[in-house]
């Protein structure tokens, strides 16, 4: 055995293993993330809004490479679309794409408390 080698192998996993969450982007989606069920896509292209002041939830919402998090305060108000329920790393969220792009993920279990669903008029109008 190389031990040079070998050392050079162990660094460079571990300098992958730490810096991967930073490669994570919050704008795209990433390819391997699991679908939580890809045939019950209810909600998925829906807007939605952001309900004020509930921030008695368990978890709070956060950029999909945990680098960033918010709070439903800093969120009251702001507007996204559903891009899909997904498996992640802490269990299954909703993954929203903010109007600035960014791609946030929200507890399942909390989805429904703090959005509501926005109603598209110029679709139900025909127009």
């Amino acid at each position: 055995v190389n031990y040079p080698n070998s050392r050079y192998i162990l660094l460079t996993c571990l300098f992958i293993t730490a810096c991967t969450r930073f490669l994570v982007s919050d704008t795209i989606l990433p390819e391997q993330v699991i679908q939580v069920v890809p045939e019950h896509i209810l909600y998925d292209g829906r807007s939605i809004i952001f309900l004020p002041t509930l921030n008695n939830q368990k978890e709070i919402p956060s950029s999909i490479s945990g680098r960033k998090k918010y709070t439903y305060d800093n969120l009251s108000e702001q507007t996204g679309k559903v891009e899909g329920e997904y498996l992640l790393a802490g269990g299954e969220y909703y993954i929203i794409r903010l109007e600035n792009e960014k791609l946030i993920k929200i507890s399942s279990k909390d989805f429904l408390i703090v959005t509501n669903f926005i109603i598209d008029t110029s679709k139900v109008n025909g127009g």
